[in-house]
């Protein structure tokens, strides 16, 4: 798989058909799971993934 074609299942919300671990190096900068809410609620359900460009995804 190339960058390109990795970026666009990110971007698309496709789903991978085996998992690139070199594609997945070179766009994501950092993993943060689960997250506080205004009221300090913890929510463990939440993926944010700190691409290397600066864009966050961020799944629920």
């Amino acid at each position: 798989m190339s960058l390109n074609q990795g970026l666009n299942k990110f971007k698309y919300n496709e789903i991978m058909q085996y998992f690139d671990k070199d594609v997945f190096e070179l766009i994501i900068e950092n993993v943060i799971i689960g997250e506080k809410d205004s009221k300090g609620k913890i929510n463990p359900r939440v993926i944010n993934f700190i691409l290397k460009s600066g864009n966050e995804l961020k799944y629920i």
